[in-house]
């Protein structure tokens, strides 16, 4: 048998069984439960989401003013009548094929009815097995990999080792194979455009399956409880595994047996159909979940009693993730244990002393041990959304281990971000100082393997070398060591830090290579500010750094002169603004780019920032309250872990100088090209439109984008959860 037709086959097969698997997870006592999906998914669910109001939020865009303003744009005008044009001229082209399809009554039902699904409620929700089947993918995924790995160091024919690897990854967990439920559903205002769209597509579903031998007799009307739904029945017997050559797969015979037999027995079923208000699209083992049975409800959950307290709102989306579903997507002890398990395999193949590789394999036993509790233990996740007078608002809940973020005080670098910026990202972390141990741990025994394999095969005057700069470079690492344990970590115990984007500086020609703007183009600044604990710790660790490194280039240099220049690390000028004081480096001149570019850290008692100019540097420093009176940051003197904004509105004013720059410099070259330099207030009364008529459309562009304002949120501790509170702002045009 040719070898690449049987992995061809081997392949096909495994592709069909995952499919049948797997292939449904791309579909993924109030007014509220009374009214949604949230009145009938179970409470063993491992997601939902689902989306409301959302023929109401259409027309509340459609109706706006911003949308009247776009609509009637001479550019968007123009574009539209080019289109109906090219559409109705054509006699034969796709528009004049959908008019025709749309002219029969039940087509233009079916439009309807597409038009009704989306306009209420559409949600997802899959049901607890979907846990089970992320450990089959997870196992089959780990297997594939290692498997690779194998072949490449091994030999061998690598498709054939992966089917082998899947395989017996699928046999180890048979008895856990099955087919999880996933359900898609849509609120309808009438259910009987749906019906008759049912009755037609069992007309043509009943033909097309009639004629499908190995089809017949699959599809049928089904009752389920007093619905009633078509039905699609397959199960495993249809996946042709006697065309797997397991001869030459297996190593002892009738190992997968067990395995093929379990597959054939699987089942799938399709249904579609109508339950309540609701049109329902359901994938799973059998139909038994579409049957109301009255069990215990997602909405019952405890993860749910925060979405029950604004219940009364006009909620727009929730999502919901269990936990179980998030151990088994994250689970990283398994994946460890496979892993370990295949070094195991291959390292006594490799070319390295028996020493070694018992070190490695003792350092990989203690990883196994070790890893799985530095890692946050998974939650589940739940949030929603609601609209407000001013826009959305929503709140998010996270049950995952909190190993990273501290919530337990106020963000005082709130007040360090800028009065107004464009955009920040502030967080407090715990203070950890045996993460910095881990690290050394782990880097250490990297440098010992590296050192222990390589330097072996280095001939006698290279190791010499590198015995004598080795010496050099462990001097420096161990004094930089003492000086992140004994200065930079307890300096900066703090534990706060921001990324923050601003807008504030300007300069009508930021370089000297192209021409200079009629108005000033504001600069996009970034900066980043951490809060200290210990501003004399923090001045002495870098001065120390600084120091470590200055000598560490000269040794370099007396060791080798030629490989190694002599450089000379310039002492930083200085810039004292109030109690801060500013350190920075001047660009060079031959750079072009304005002075006020110069990249700067800054130092006061109790912050340290970092930017591209000295004038950004000395404003995270400043102390000034954050230009916010409503939302989530209102409150800001509660503890809070995180904190974000985004102000699209200033963003947008900050661009638009550089989008006419751009436009005027633009057209300016074209006319330059076309023999006419100076286009400035250029009316062309033919042709394209002139600079100013493009200029003001682009504004109007941008005046409707600046109907979203922007967003903020913050994060906050409450017992064992994650609270995040968010709110996104918009405001239409006025009349």
């Amino acid at each position: 048998m040719n070898r690449r037709s049987t992995s061809n086959r081997i392949f096909a097969v495994l592709l069909a069984f995952l499919l049948l698997l797997g292939g449904q997870a791309a579909v993924q006592a109030d007014e509220l439960q009374d009214t949604t999906s949230l009145g009938f998914v179970p409470a063993n669910a491992s997601f939902y989401s689902t989306g409301l109001r959302c023929g109401e939020q259409f027309q509340k865009l459609m109706s706006s003013n911003a949308m009247y303003k776009l609509q009637n744009m001479p550019a968007v005008q123009q574009a539209m009548g080019m289109l109906n044009f090219m559409l109705m001229s054509s006699q034969s082209g796709p528009f004049s094929m959908f008019q025709q399809w749309k002219a029969d009554p039940q087509n233009e039902e079916l439009l309807g009815l597409l038009a009704d699904m989306m306009s209420h409620e559409s949600f997802v929700y899959g049901s607890e097995g979907f846990a089970d089947m992320f450990v089959v993918f997870n196992e089959i995924n780990t297997a594939n990999t290692i498997a690779s790995v194998e072949a490449g160091v091994q030999g061998g024919n690598q498709e054939e080792v992966q089917a082998r690897a899947m395989l017996t990854a699928l046999n180890r967990i048979r008895d856990d194979l099955h087919i999880p439920t996933t359900v898609v559903g849509f609120k309808l205002s009438d259910t009987a455009p749906a019906e008759s769209q049912l009755a037609r597509l069992e007309e043509l579903a009943g033909a097309v399956f009639a004629s499908q031998p190995m089809l017949e007799g699959r599809f049928a009307r089904t009752t389920v409880g007093d619905s009633e739904f078509l039905t699609v029945n397959l199960d495993g017997s249809m996946i042709p595994v006697e065309e797997i050559p397991i001869d030459e797969i297996e190593q002892t015979e009738g190992e997968f047996d067990e395995l093929l037999e379990k597959i054939q027995e699987l089942k799938f079923t399709v249904a579609l159909g109508i339950r309540g208000d609701y049109l329902l699209l359901s994938f799973g083992e059998t139909t038994d979940h579409l049957a109301e049975t009255g069990g215990p409800l997602l909405y019952d959950r405890e993860e749910f009693s925060a979405l029950r307290e604004h219940a009364d709102k006009p909620i727009t989306s929730i999502d919901y993730v269990s936990k179980d579903f998030m151990e088994a997507a994250g689970s990283v002890e398994n994946q460890l244990n496979a892993y370990l398990d295949a070094l195991k395999n291959l390292l006594p193949t490799a070319p390295l002393p028996e020493d070694v590789i018992d070190e490695i394999l003792e350092d990989a036993e203690t990883v196994r041990t070790e890893l799985p509790n530095l890692v946050p233990k998974p939650g589940a996740m739940m949030s929603f959304a609601f609209m407000t007078d001013r826009g959305y608002e929503g709140y998010a809940y996270n049950w995952s281990e909190n190993k990273m973020f501290d919530g337990s005080q106020p963000l005082t670098i709130l007040d360090h971000v800028g009065r107004n910026p464009v955009l920040f990202y502030a967080a407090r972390g715990k203070y950890a100082p045996e993460d910095y141990e881990t690290f050394v741990k782990v880097a250490k025994r990297l440098f010992y393997y590296a050192e222990k394999i390589g330097v072996s095969q280095l001939d006698e005057v290279d190791r010499d070398e590198y015995t004598k700069v080795r010496e050099i470079m462990i001097s420096t690492a161990e004094k930089w060591d003492k000086t992140t344990r004994e200065n930079i970590m307890p300096g900066f115990k703090d534990g706060q830090g921001a990324i923050v984007l601003d807008t504030k500086l300007g300069s009508n020609q930021w370089f000297q290579g192209i021409p200079p703007a009629d108005t000033e183009l504001p600069m996009l600044e970034l900066g980043v500010v951490y809060g200290i604990s210990d501003a004399d710790a923090v001045t002495a660790g870098f001065q120390e750094y600084f120091a470590s490194l200055q000598e560490l280039m000269n040794q370099l240099h007396n060791f080798k002169p030629n490989d190694f220049p002599p450089i000379q690390i310039p002492d930083p000028m200085v810039e004292e603004q109030g109690s801060a004081k500013i350190y920075y480096y001047p660009l060079p001149p031959f750079i072009g780019l304005d002075e006020q570019l110069s990249p700067s850290v800054g130092l006061s008692s109790d912050f340290a920032a970092a930017s591209l100019s000295r004038s950004h540097t000395g404003r995270l420093l400043e102390s000034q309250p954050l230009s916010v009176a409503d939302g989530p940051l209102a409150n800001r003197d509660r503890p809070l872990a995180s904190a974000f904004m985004y102000n699209a509105a200033e963003f947008i004013d900050a661009i638009t100088p550089w989008v006419d720059y751009g436009i005027q410099l633009g057209m300016s070259q074209q006319q330059v090209n076309a023999g006419e330099p100076n286009i400035k207030n250029v009316a062309l009364q033919q042709g394209p439109p002139g600079p100013e008529e493009i200029i003001s459309q682009v504004h109007t562009v941008l005046e409707i984008i600046k109907c979203y304002r922007g967003s903020s949120s913050v994060t906050y501790v409450e017992g064992d959860v994650r609270v995040t509170h968010s709110e996104s702002v918009f405001e239409d045009l006025p009349n």
